[in-house]
């Protein structure tokens, strides 16, 4: 994703305001989201989300982030891209992610980026 598709995005994440729209385009992003977080410009359409969605949407990309979370964290942009995501998630969504952080300690210790 190039910065000005990255921008469109955010701009449309920013401005949905349906439920519905919301809950689609966050299960869309669901798919892509280890990608996206990898990317220097999608990571930010993912902390966005994060950022601006409610609890219950968050937690579906904070899910994929955490069942992924050894991918994304050795990873230059993605170790980033989730410490961004733990400062702006809900306490409630964020509890796996920092379980399966916790319990991948000793992976991410030893990797440069982790």
């Amino acid at each position: 994703m190039n910065n000005h598709g990255t921008r469109v995005v955010q701009i449309m994440v920013e401005n949905m305001i349906c439920p519905y729209t919301k809950y689609a385009f966050v299960n869309i992003m669901k798919r892509i989201t280890v990608a996206l977080m990898k990317n220097v410009n999608g990571n930010y359409v993912i902390e966005k989300c994060v950022k601006l969605f409610p609890p219950e949407l968050q937690i579906i990309i904070l899910d994929e982030i955490a069942i992924n979370c050894v991918d994304i964290a050795t990873d230059k942009i993605g170790t980033s891209a989730i410490q961004k995501c733990l400062r702006h998630g809900n306490i409630f969504a964020l509890a796996l992610l920092v379980t399966e952080i916790s319990s991948n300690a000793m992976v991410l210790a030893e990797d440069p980026y982790g």
